[in-house]
């Protein structure tokens, strides 16, 4: 279970129901509610009756012996309680492109987006449904509004409070400098071993220039799902390192290449 940030990117300001549009062929089936022209059906009754007729439980007892029918096998065992009405055999439909199982504009990252206050993208106000977010919409930065859709135009990518507290961070973590003030502490946290940060952006400065600007895990754009790898459990990407890297450095270019005036994007929280 992951929780990841998508841009979704738009002609116009977007309506609530042109986000779903737009994340609808991505959407896995859990609910059973994924519109039916991204399903596609897997059968699977060749395997499972042939792991009826020769395979056992864990305590050694065949199927074939505690089931009298290939049907009790598949109710009881697979929780199948007929075959697929339209297929005729047991199997199950699932969207084969599937990224997300539910979402929220906003959610954890609500108010990732800095735009100035004098922009349309600041007046528009575009922020998710959780109230517990709002005190993150308070920027700190003068004439500064945090938003959970913008215009791509009105974005102010990069972060100068960020961008030396991740020098700092840089100095703690990965050259092992002491920590000193109250500040420094709160900084040395880190998932990674300092390996990981020289392994991935070599340089202090360019581990700074990317942590500091604004990026998603993941881009929706012209109906196309990029990533730099597939998202796994607990927010473990599937991405190689270099992969990553690769995605981070082109994320700019791959958001503002093309933007026509009036282009925005969203940033969505997304399940899987």
């Amino acid at each position: 279970m992951s929780h990841f940030p998508v841009g979704v990117i738009t002609k116009g300001k977007p309506t609530e129901n042109q986000i779903v549009a737009l994340l609808a062929p991505f959407q896995e089936n859990n609910m059973g509610d994924c519109p039916k022209e991204y399903l596609q059906f897997f059968d699977i009754e060749e395997q499972e009756r042939n792991h009826y007729e020769t395979g056992a439980d864990r305590q050694g007892n065949k199927f074939k012996t505690t089931y009298a029918t290939f049907e009790e096998y598949m109710k009881d065992w697979h929780g199948h309680d007929k075959r697929d009405a339209e297929k005729g055999v047991y199997g199950y439909w699932a969207n084969p492109n599937a990224k997300w199982d539910w979402y929220e504009i906003g959610g954890r990252w609500s108010g990732s987006l800095r735009v100035p206050a004098d922009t349309e993208s600041a007046k528009a106000k575009i922020r998710g449904n959780r109230k517990e977010r709002e005190p993150h919409y308070i920027s700190e930065e003068p004439n500064i509004v945090l938003v959970d859709g913008a215009r791509i135009k009105d974005i102010v990518f990069t972060n100068e409070e960020r961008y030396k507290r991740a020098l700092r961070f840089w100095e703690l973590v990965v050259e092992e400098q002491e920590a000193i003030t109250k500040e420094d502490k709160d900084l040395t946290f880190s998932l990674y071993k300092p390996s990981y940060y020289l392994e991935k952006y070599k340089t202090k400065e360019e581990f700074a220039k990317l942590d500091s600007a604004f990026s998603t895990y993941a881009v929706l754009k012209n109906g196309q799902w990029h990533e730099p790898g597939k998202m796994g459990w607990f927010g473990c990407s599937h991405a190689k390192v270099e992969e990553e890297l690769a995605f981070e450095q082109g994320y700019k270019d791959l958001i503002t290449e093309g933007a026509e005036e009036d282009d925005w994007i969203t940033v969505v929280d997304c399940h899987t």
